[in-house]
């Protein structure tokens, strides 16, 4: 059997997702919006709803794929650190294992749409029928305190923890 192209995926999940009247956008990041796709690459889908339709749009992501092919593996991150971004990833039997799908489903809502270029590369448009694809002003100096703050938070948990492995 072939095995499943990235473009076959997205665009049965475009086809499925963008009639539904809760679904607002969608769009891949991660190395498409970097343009350095190749072998390896997942497929960071990216898909904003309005508020109180994740479960919704989860289940026709999940439905889609699986008509594709045989979802071998899922696994759905307990908590985010951006409030209103849900996430799952799922590999597929026919895709093979480097072309999984990690989707994040936004709210409407949310805060963060992970959408600066300088973090998150030129999103890919595949739709967008409200305007939600805006790419926001970059605040350097909050993004290089927030970097250092993590640094620190770094040094301190690898000290700490790196007995352990």
């Amino acid at each position: 059997m072939d095995r499943l192209s990235r473009e076959q995926i997205l665009d049965a999940l475009k086809q499925a997702l963008e009639p539904q009247e809760y679904v607002l956008a969608m769009w891949e990041g991660g190395a498409a919006a970097f343009k350095r796709l190749d072998a390896w690459s997942d497929i960071d889908l990216m898909v904003t709803v309005k508020d109180n339709f994740i479960a919704e749009t989860f289940e026709a992501i999940e439905g889609t794929l699986a008509a594709l092919s045989p979802i071998e593996l899922k696994y759905s991150p307990p908590q985010l650190p951006w409030p209103g971004i849900f996430q799952t990833f799922y590999r597929l039997r026919d895709a093979g294992p480097y072309l999984l799908v990690d989707a994040a489903v936004l709210q409407e809502s949310a805060p963060e749409k992970l959408l600066a270029p300088e973090i998150h590369g030129q999103a890919a448009v595949y739709f967008d029928k409200t305007g939600v694809v805006q790419i926001p002003p970059f605040d350097w100096t909050g993004w290089q305190e927030r970097m250092s703050e993590r640094l620190a938070t770094l040094r301190v948990i690898f000290d700490l923890f790196q007995s352990l492995t």
